[in-house]
């Protein structure tokens, strides 16, 4: 019988959108894009078999058998498992250790993110419409979810909570209703700015000023953002994303922000203050931005990575694989995520 660890290349187009999520939640080792020439493919397929020997990555056979894939019925509901043998406390200690050795090898799966960031967002938008104290009609709790999911999405989960516990405070002391705090939130999908593959070329910390609108989507915020009572929606060297570039927007359009100082003097307050170097992750370390075909295996992710349906795909903190780095590669080809990488230097 074959292994369960065999690994498998899935040959596909651009079409074959559900069927590039099934496999990745399947595990799939490798994507061809066709057409392919036999010259490419067998260079793949040789990659791929060298990295046969690392299986961290295989779930259990009840996770695989969990996953939806469109033709195929849902499975049936199995009997407990019968008691196993007993195993040693030592015996029980080193399997463990192994376990968890291999879970911190592999990135994270999209399904369980995917729940989290969710849930999150539920959470999150029902403790914003309960903190609401205007007279003002309150948002739904579906559009507020929305605009808490893309937001988390699209800027990550760190800078989310930092920007959402601000939108709490200010719901809380009446500054905002949760009607503006539900515009403010809604993905700006107008935005036009330089490409993540552009951004990447450039690393020039030298801060420049524009519109809110004609700030580039990838730059780097060059300053706080605060509120008018001293609250930080975003923190110098953050990563402008298009999500943070429409929110920070909208909450100028309010009122509600302090005007940005450059050299001491204020920038008027329609206004953004941006670099292309120098940017900071979360946790205060250097980051930059690669293309997935330069990721090298042994890199630290420094923000999550999303499919561009904005399914949760990497996290961040992840230390990527062989394995993980052909398949970034791989996923790129088939333009299921962005052209850009932030990894920890």
């Amino acid at each position: 019988a074959a292994s369960r660890a065999l690994p498998v290349a899935m040959l596909t187009g651009h079409s074959d959108q559900h069927l590039v999520t099934s496999a990745l939640a399947l595990d799939v080792n490798a994507f061809a894009v066709k057409p392919v020439s036999a010259n490419t493919l067998g260079q793949r397929l040789v990659s791929m078999l060298r990295q046969a020997d690392d299986v961290g990555w295989l779930k259990s056979p009840e996770d695989y058998e969990a996953v939806e894939v469109p033709g195929r019925p849902r499975p049936k509901r199995k009997a407990p498992a019968k008691q196993r043998t007993a195993i040693e406390p030592e015996e029980s200690k080193t399997l463990d250790e192994s376990r968890r050795s291999a879970r911190l090898k592999r990135p994270a799966g999209s399904a369980g993110k995917l729940q989290e960031a969710e849930r999150l967002a539920g959470e999150i938008a029902n403790r914003l419409i309960k903190a609401d104290t205007s007279d003002a009609p309150s948002a739904s709790d579906e559009t507020m979810t929305r605009g808490v999911q893309n937001i988390i999405v699209d800027s990550g989960t760190e800078v989310a909570r930092c920007v959402l516990a601000t939108l709490e405070d200010m719901l809380a002391s009446g500054h905002l209703s949760s009607n503006d705090v539900a515009r403010s939130l809604e993905q700006d999908s107008t935005r036009k700015g330089a490409a993540a593959s552009q951004i990447s070329l450039k690393d020039g910390a030298e801060t420049l000023v524009d519109k809110i609108e004609d700030v580039p989507v990838g730059a780097i915020l060059s300053g706080d953002v605060m509120t008018m009572d001293g609250k930080t929606i975003a923190q110098d060297g953050t990563p402008l994303t298009p999500q943070l570039l429409s929110t920070i927007g909208q909450l100028q359009l309010i009122g509600v922000l302090l005007p940005q100082s450059k050299e001491g003097v204020s920038i008027g307050k329609s206004e953004l203050a941006y670099r292309f170097g120098d940017a900071k992750s979360m946790d205060g370390q250097p980051m930059t931005l690669v293309q997935p075909q330069d990721v090298a295996s042994g890199t630290v992710l420094a923000n999550d990575i999303f499919l561009n349906d904005g399914r949760p795909y990497m996290l961040s903190g992840s230390q990527l694989t062989d394995r993980s780095v052909t398949l970034l590669q791989d996923l790129r080809e088939l333009e299921r995520v962005d052209s850009g990488v932030w990894i920890k230097q």
